[in-house]
C-alpha cells in the first residue's frame, strides 16, 4: 500500500467518474475481483481496492431514478440488491450489472424509507432484512424479511413493539439468531440512543447497549454547535468480539463490546485541519480478510479505510470538493 498526502480538497486518485452523492457500499471480493461497490445518485461505481479508480458499473435511472440504498452484494447466487429511493427492491446481476428483477413491499405498510439492507443466510435462512427508517419519535419502523426462495416480504417485529427501532436510518449485522440495530436517530436526549438486539426467529428485541445499559464512553445527542448525532453504519467485527457504530456529528467511531454492552472510542476520524470538520457517513462495510472497514463520506465525496490494527484512516478514492 502507497499512501501520498495531498490537500483534502483535492480529487483522488484522479477526477474522472466523480462522485455526486456517495451513500451506500458493499465489498465484492470474490472470483478475483477486488472492488468495492458504491451507491451513488443514479450510478453505482465499481472502485477498484488498489488503486482507488472508478468505474460505471450500473447507470440506473432508466429502472431506478433515485438512490439505491442499503447496497448488498449476494456472491452465493451473483446478485446485488438495493432498495430503490429507499421503498422498492431492486435487484441487479453481480457480475455485469444487468438489470434483473424489482420487488415490490408489503402493501397496507406507510411508506418509509428503508435505508438497512443485510443477507441472512444464518442458521439456514435465506432472506434480506431491511428496516424502515421512521422520521419522527412516536413510533418505530417495522424490521421486515424478504425471503429468497419465495420472493415475497414478512414482518419479523413489528414498528410498535418494545424497544423500538427509533429513526434507524443505518445498517444492522447479524450474529447467530440475533440482529444488532443502532436506534434513536437525531434524538436530543441521549438516552434514546441505543443499540438494540433482535432475536431474528421471535422478533423480540432488548436494549444491548446505551448510556445506562454497559459502561464506558457515552452515546452523544446535541453538540455545542447545535447539530445533533446519530448513530448510523454498524459493522460486526467478531476477531474481537465487538460492534463498530459510526456516530454522527461527532465523527467517531464507537467500539461496543458484543458480550457487555460496554462502550469505548475507537476511532475519531473527524478531520482536524478541515474547516468542515465532520463527516456524513451512514454505511459501513468490513474487509475481514484484511481487517479494515469500508465507508462512504458524502461530505466530500470520499472513500474511506479504516486499519482495525493500526487505526489509521485513509482515502481510497475521493471527488474534487
Amino acid at each position: 500500500v502507497i499512501v501520498r498526502q495531498a490537500t483534502i480538497a483535492n480529487a483522488f486518485p484522479d477526477e474522472v467518474n466523480q462522485f455526486d452523492q456517495p451513500t451506500h457500499l458493499t465489498l465484492d471480493k470474490t472470483e478475483g475481483r477486488s472492488r468495492v461497490l458504491v451507491a451513488d445518485y443514479r450510478k453505482i461505481w465499481a472502485v477498484d481496492l488498489e488503486t482507488g479508480k472508478r468505474t460505471l458499473f450500473v447507470d440506473h435511472k432508466a429502472t431506478c431514478g433515485n438512490n439505491l440504498y442499503g447496497l448488498t452484494a449476494d456472491h452465493q447466487s451473483s446478485r446485488l440488491y438495493g432498495m430503490c429511493a429507499g421503498e422498492s427492491l431492486y435487484e441487479y446481476n453481480l457480475l455485469d450489472g444487468q438489470f434483473e428483477n424489482t420487488y415490490n413491499r408489503i402493501t397496507g405498510l406507510d411508506s418509509y424509507y428503508i435505508q438497512g439492507l443485510v443477507l441472512d443466510r444464518t442458521n439456514g435462512r435465506n432472506q434480506l432484512v431491511m428496516l424502515e427508517n421512521v422520521y419522527g419519535f412516536k413510533s418505530g419502523g417495522n424490521l421486515m424479511r424478504f425471503s429468497l426462495d419465495t420472493k415475497e416480504f414478512s414482518l419479523i417485529s413489528k414498528g410498535d413493539s418494545e424497544p423500538m427501532l427509533m429513526n434507524s436510518f443505518g445498517s444492522l449485522v447479524i450474529d447467530g439468531d440475533n440482529y444488532f440495530i443502532p436506534s434513536g436517530g437525531q434524538h436530543r436526549d441521549a438516552n434514546m440512543h441505543k443499540i438494540i438486539k433482535m432475536n431474528a426467529l421471535s422478533g423480540v428485541g432488548s436494549i444491548h447497549s446505551d448510556n445506562t445499559t454497559g459502561s464506558g464512553v457515552l452515546f452523544s445527542a446535541s453538540l455545542p454547535d447545535n447539530s445533533i448525532a446519530s448513530l448510523n453504519g454498524i459493522v460486526i467485527d467478531k476477531k474481537n468480539n465487538q460492534l463498530l457504530v459510526m456516530e454522527s456529528s461527532t465523527s467517531k467511531i464507537i467500539a461496543i463490546d458484543m458480550t457487555t454492552g460496554d462502550r469505548s472510542l475507537f476511532k475519531d476520524i473527524s478531520y482536524i485541519t478541515d474547516d468542515y470538520s465532520s463527516l456524513s457517513v451512514i454505511d459501513l462495510d468490513l474487509n475481514e480478510e484484511d481487517d479494515f472497514v469500508l465507508m462512504p463520506d458524502n461530505n466530500r465525496g470520499a472513500i474511506l479505510i479504516i486499519d482495525l490494527v493500526t487505526r489509521e484512516r485513509v482515502i481510497l478514492s475521493k471527488s474534487e470538493r
